[in-house]
């Protein structure tokens, strides 16, 4: 739009109009879309950019941006904890910076070619700046990207100019439902090439875990590689080296500390029951089969922990194997006593954890005697209602009692102090 409008320049007050032109248009085509939180952060970014390129002034690519970021956070300081604004705001910066050094390397004389080199180096320049943010994220790096976003960049940008074009003709009948067909082929076609790259083999690296200090580590690897590639100061590759051996040394005391670990853990997650017994890097999973058949409830809330903690492949078990003869299990040293659903027998021995679920045997357990001394940990299957009446019943008792779903998920050491920890 900023380009087919440059001929506005020519006229007196041209620059002006170009620019409300381009505002107007921007923010009228994210009004049409929804005006999504990212839509929204995109035509404001791109809006200052503008502004930028409308005054004579000599301006700053660099100082658009951060002004853009500057309004949207004084608007929302929250923003800035959003993933979305920081991948975006890196997506741009990686383009700016990196896109130029990668794109120079190779000078192509054919069009086609020089399309879509250009193409990849947007594409590899947005990967290298936002990856790190992707694996501390979403523990995961698309291996295709490169090839999918010769595909998707293209496309999307089709789409782009067929739902303007569509919303510009939309008042007459024959023409708008031409475009709107070929709309609707793009936008099928998009989707059908992405979930096709989807499901080739070795598509997607996951389980990858990194903390927040990695993933700066790792950004100053690449700005470090970036000033010396372009400034050919070669003083920064000890900044490179030193950062290199810091994370290093990072993984190495993480592969240490999680090789030793024993503890248990009851998870917070939403409708059902999950606990881990973990030895080292290997651990036993007890949970429902309605969790265990949630895909995105077990990725959210329970993988993700698997893949912090180094953990293998588990050993599932279902719950009802927690409830023995005698009603105590031994986790940890820890004697642990899981309430039925039908109490017929009550534990001879006090024990150190009781664990309450939502099938838990409420009316039964009042007539047990006082397991004072035992912490009673209810579990995030328990509705609200439930839990009232669980805690109204244990202080009866003078137990002390844990929620994981008001206080998120609870730990135990081996044969140690129980720990209990906040939301995660």
């Amino acid at each position: 739009v900023n380009t087919m409008l440059k001929f506005l320049n020519r006229f007196k007050r041209g620059r002006i109009i170009r620019l409300i032109l381009v505002v107007v248009i921007l923010f009228g085509y994210a009004g049409l879309t929804g005006m999504s939180a990212s839509v929204f952060r995109a035509a404001t970014m791109f809006s200052f950019v503008a502004w930028g390129q409308a005054s004579k002034r000599s301006t700053n690519i660099y100082n658009t941006l951060a002004a853009s970021a500057l309004v949207l956070l004084i608007f929302d300081p929250y923003l800035i904890m959003q993933v979305g604004f920081q991948l975006s705001y890196a997506a741009v910066l990686g383009i700016v910076i990196i896109h130029p050094i990668i794109f120079n390397s190779l000078v192509l004389k054919h069009r086609i070619l020089d399309w879509a080199w250009n193409i990849t180096c947007v594409s590899l320049a947005a990967q290298i700046a936002t990856f790190p943010l992707g694996l501390l994220y979403f523990h995961q790096f698309p291996n295709y990207f490169l090839f999918s976003n010769l595909i998707v960049i293209p496309l999307a940008t089709f789409i782009m100019y067929a739902g303007l074009l569509f919303y510009t003709v939309s008042w007459i009948p024959v023409i708008s439902t031409l475009v709107a067909t070929i709309l609707n082929a793009l936008t099928l076609g998009l989707n059908w090439a992405v979930g096709l790259i989807e499901q080739l083999p070795l598509a997607i690296t996951s389980e990858i875990d990194i903390s927040v200090l990695e993933c700066i580590l790792i950004y100053g690897i690449i700005l470090s590689i970036v000033i010396v590639i372009h400034h050919r100061s070669f003083r920064v590759i000890y900044a490179t080296s030193a950062s290199l051996a810091i994370l290093l040394v990072i993984q190495i005391m993480e592969t240490q500390i999680h090789s030793k670990q024993e503890m248990a853990m009851i998870y917070n997650v939403r409708n059902g029951f999950a606990m881990d017994v973990i030895y080292g890097t290997e651990h036993n999973f007890f949970s429902t089969d309605q969790l265990l058949s949630d895909e995105s409830g077990m990725l959210f809330h329970v993988e993700h922990h698997w893949w912090f903690r180094d953990l293998e492949v588990a050993a599932i078990t279902d719950i009802d194997s927690l409830e023995p003869a005698g009603r105590l299990v031994s986790i940890l040293g820890n004697k642990v006593w899981l309430v039925p659903d039908s109490i017929n027998l009550v534990p001879k021995e006090i024990p150190a954890v009781m664990i309450v679920t939502g099938r838990s045997d409420l009316k039964g357990f009042r007539h047990c005697p006082s397991f004072q001394g035992a912490i009673a940990v209810l579990s995030s299957d328990l509705n609200s209602w439930q839990i009232d009446k669980w805690k109204k019943v244990l202080e009866e008792k003078g137990m002390t009692y844990y929620s994981v779903s008001e206080s998120g998920p609870y730990y135990f050491q081996k044969k140690g102090p129980l720990i209990a920890e906040g939301p995660s």
